[in-house]
């Protein structure tokens, strides 16, 4: 009676030691799932404003089109030199607030 009582014993023993070290295991994989579901998020989140990023710099595109749709010459594309103060803030690049020389932009078309 006493040897059957010592394994048994034992058998809960190894029993608790194996659901202790898997309850261990599933709290660091809790962990981890929670680290990369923070990590997504974040990742989410760049890649929506990367995409607000881009569709503001289409239309900042669109619009230096347009504008220089109906000039001539070097006017027509929209880089000839402002008449005004005035005039050069209406430009696209100037609204947004972007410095660019007009080489560059002329290149970019």
């Amino acid at each position: 009676m006493e040897s059957q009582h010592r394994n048994t014993s034992e058998l809960l023993q190894e029993e608790t030691c194996q659901k202790l070290s898997l309850w261990r295991k599933l709290k660091q994989m809790e962990n981890e799932k929670n680290i990369f579901q923070e990590q997504l998020e974040e990742e989410e989140e760049s890649k929506r404003s990367l995409e607000q990023q881009i569709s503001t710099l289409h239309q900042q595109v669109a619009d230096m089109k347009r504008v220089s749709g109906g000039s001539q010459g070097e006017a027509a594309d929209g880089l000839g030199e402002p008449q005004s103060s005035s005039s050069r803030e209406e430009h696209p690049c100037v609204r947004a607030g972007v410095e660019v020389d007009k080489k560059e932009i002329k290149a970019s078309l």
